[in-house]
């Protein structure tokens, strides 16, 4: 076991929780769009957003999947996210392969993160270009006034691959 090594795996322990919790953010911004009643006024809209930080991600994604359906796949990758995001918060230690003792098990560690890191970018930039979206179209609470050429646009971004 090597200390750079170490310093590598704790440093992009850092990184991952904060691009989870960003990807959280926004996901919890865009569903507080999603869903909500046309004529509700900033401060409704902030008691919504206020309920909506008080569940987990998975909650959150299970009140989108309401409203929306995902395209080619994403749904999968959304789930394979989540569950991910789970690992690492809650038995990061446990996942096959990652431990501390060894550098292989460290290296699998380090790539298991950058992995997430990457899954968490994708999704703050689907749910950004979501809520970009919502706010250029002023279709802030109702879907089906979204056009087809521009919910294609977002759907596009769920398909962009952060490079590793």
């Amino acid at each position: 076991m090597t200390l750079p090594l170490l310093l590598e795996l704790t440093s992009n322990m850092g990184v991952t929780l904060l691009k989870i919790q960003n990807a959280e953010r926004v996901l919890k911004q865009c569903i507080t769009w999603v869903g909500a009643d046309p004529d509700m006024t900033l401060q409704g809209l902030e008691a919504r957003e206020e309920k909506l930080t008080k569940r987990t991600i998975g909650q959150v994604i299970e009140l989108f999947r309401k409203k929306v359906e995902f395209k080619n796949g994403y749904e999968e990758g959304l789930e394979t996210f989540l569950k991910k995001r789970n690992k690492f918060a809650h038995d990061f230690l446990s996942v096959p392969g990652i431990g501390i003792k060894t550098e292989t098990e460290i290296a699998a560690g380090i790539d298991f993160l950058r992995e997430l890191a990457n899954q968490a970018d994708l999704a703050t930039k689907v749910f950004s270009g979501m809520n970009q979206m919502f706010l250029k179209q002023d279709v802030s609470r109702d879907l089906s006034a979204v056009d087809e050429e521009s919910f294609n646009e977002v759907l596009a971004l769920m398909f962009i691959q952060p490079k590793s």
